[in-house]
């Protein structure tokens, strides 16, 4: 790893190694001549990408300690319940949704003239999405795995859960908290287990680490193939 300081500022579980070298290739080594608006786009896009998912990780080992039948008494659990499980979900989202904005300036910055990355240079940025990045790789690179990486993640089963429930967070409810008792062998007495959409809280903690950290990993080893392999038309 080359030990940038975007590496430096993600935590475990971010592909780090693979960011740290597409950002190396494709803005730290870029001339400063070179289409500076689009290198700060990516660098701006690539740090949001860190933070987020930084962000979530650090809601989910708050959220863990408050599964507890201890905590759940205390005054405002519900609510840091809640703005920890908004944090988590919408923060994995973002982190997803800023790789593909960062990405599609860096691909802007060496695509053939005439392909599909004219949001670039214009002022509707804000209809820069995953699919319009995958499409536009798509046009620019269609045999390059990255393009292929793109279009395939929003049909990942994973993605469209993580969409689903951030768009429940963010646009509609909170969702309620379920109290299931439970009998465990040897135990003193009942257990509660807090549950939400359906599963277990520390259950779903886990779950949507794991399922993000893996789209993650597969777009930005994608990405790392992309900048290596183009890392000479960065430095035109």
């Amino acid at each position: 790893m080359l030990n940038t300081q975007i590496a430096a500022d993600a935590v475990l579980g971010f592909p780090r190694k693979q960011i740290d070298h597409v950002f190396y290739e494709a803005v730290v080594r870029t001339p400063s001549r070179v289409v500076d608006d689009a290198r700060w786009e990516a660098t701006a896009a690539l740090y949001a990408a860190v933070y987020r998912h930084r962000n979530a990780h650090e809601a989910a080992e708050a959220l863990v300690p408050l599964t507890s039948r201890s905590a759940q008494g205390k005054p405002l659990w519900r609510y840091r319940t809640q703005t920890l499980l908004f944090d988590l979900v919408v923060g994995l989202n973002s982190a997803v949704e800023s790789s593909a904005y960062g990405l599609y300036f860096i691909g802007s910055a060496i695509a053939p003239a005439g392909h599909e990355f004219t949001l670039a240079a214009s002022d509707k940025r804000k209809k820069i999405t995953l699919e319009s990045t995958a499409k536009a790789y798509a046009s620019a690179w269609p045999a390059e795995y990255l393009a292929k990486a793109l279009i395939e993640l929003p049909l990942d089963p994973d993605y469209k859960v993580l969409l689903e429930r951030r768009n429940i967070l963010a646009h509609r409810v909170a969702p309620g908290l379920e109290f299931r008792q439970t009998l465990t062998v040897g135990s003193p007495g009942d257990e509660y287990i807090v549950a939400v959409f359906g599963e277990p809280l520390t259950e779903l903690v886990d779950q949507m680490l794991a399922h993000a950290e893996r789209l993650l990993e597969g777009l930005w080893t994608a990405a790392e193939d992309f900048a290596v392999q183009h890392s000479s038309e960065f430095r035109l």
